[in-house]
């Protein structure tokens, strides 16, 4: 087992053993202390809040090493308070993220490797985490020749030629040449950071591919196409309906079937709200509105697009009564039952 494997195993150990007792947060700072002894070099967080409804706490825990975070969350009953969820689904009770998103590089694979129910997903999961923590810190020198290559290459690509083409063309996007030239700087340093990962799982032998995908790169299995693809059809069949019911009816239409009932709106995230323009109260990127498992609805924060510190408790309080005024305002509007509860908040630190 290597070093990379064991810090996972101690990871999702401290996680779900809160969770499955069901530690006060004073007994959760215990073993903190403990796992701290085992992580000299990282901060943590440990954010609880419990759950009005059914009395429990539930965790989330965030790592911190350099300029990355991992973050993993946790319950008894795999029902997370949308304040604590928006990574991606492990089992029923566990959830990562790592720097306040989800790990995109498995979103459509994670799933199936649940179906064929691959054991050491969990811990590759975590080592990715850990590993994409790294990433984030590796330094990626970008010349002015590069740049003006790569920036030239782009415009060609695409038939702009000349000046006044390009100038045009940025025009029509509202950006001056030198926001341009930024986001290509940052496409470099990404794709750079991307290539190192990429080594750094090599490295570290971590298995990303199910044996039923074959010689299938993952770059091109692409999930959330085919449910915005089915989203597109559905709204184009019930144009009256409000985004709730829409919602609904693009969950239960998904092959997933419970596994993505909840998750699948985090994997659409903007794709799915740009389908419904006219809804343009509804708070984009913040949260959005999720089937749960046909029992009703529940509020989910996505942070895979959202500004949220999840470390910030009062971001946390500001953000839960924005979204249920707004919620609020939908319950009145559908006359749908909400089932709430009262919520205590709170947040652990060991720098």
């Amino acid at each position: 087992m290597n070093a990379l494997t064991d810090q996972s195993q101690i990871l999702l150990s401290f996680i779900t053993d809160l969770s499955r007792q069901n530690l006060l947060p004073e007994e959760a700072l215990n073993n903190l202390k403990h796992l701290k002894s085992d992580f000299p070099d990282c901060a943590f967080d440990l954010v609880w809040e419990l759950d009005g409804a059914s009395g429990q706490h539930c965790y989330c825990l965030l790592v911190t090493s350099g300029s990355g975070t991992l973050s993993l969350s946790a319950t008894q009953n795999g029902v997370l308070p949308w304040s604590l969820r928006g990574g991606v689904r492990l089992d029923s009770n566990i959830l990562v993220k790592v720097n306040e998103n989800p790990l995109t590089v498995v979103q459509a694979i994670t799933y199936v490797d649940l179906v064929l129910n691959k054991g050491n997903l969990f811990t590759d999961l975590v080592d990715y985490g850990l590993l994409a923590a790294q990433a984030k810190h590796f330094d990626v020198p970008v010349s002015k020749e590069q740049l003006d290559t790569a920036t030239s290459s782009y415009f060609a690509s695409r038939g702009i030629t000349g000046g006044v083409e390009i100038a045009a063309w940025l025009g029509q996007r509202g950006l001056t040449i030198e926001r341009f030239r930024t986001f290509i700087e940052d496409g470099m340093r990404s794709r750079a950071v991307e290539r190192h990962l990429a080594s750094s799982i090599e490295a570290a032998s971590i298995d990303f591919t199910p044996n039923a995908l074959g010689s299938i790169p993952v770059s091109r299995i692409s999930l959330p196409a085919q449910l915005t693809e089915l989203a597109t059809e559905i709204l184009r069949k019930h144009p009256g309906d409000d985004l709730p019911a829409l919602t609904r009816k693009i969950a239960e239409a998904c092959d997933f079937k419970a596994m993505l009932k909840i998750e699948f709106v985090r994997l659409l995230n903007f794709e799915l709200v740009s389908l419904f323009p006219d809804k343009s109260d509804f708070p984009v990127g913040k949260v959005l509105v999720s089937a749960d498992n046909g029992t009703g609805i529940e509020i989910m924060q996505v942070l895979g697009s959202a500004d949220i510190p999840t470390s910030s408790q009062m971001e946390i309080r500001r953000v839960q009564k924005a979204v249920q005024a707004w919620y609020e305002n939908e319950r009145a509007k559908a006359k749908v039952e909400w089932n709430w509860g009262k919520a205590n908040f709170g947040m652990i630190s060991m720098k």
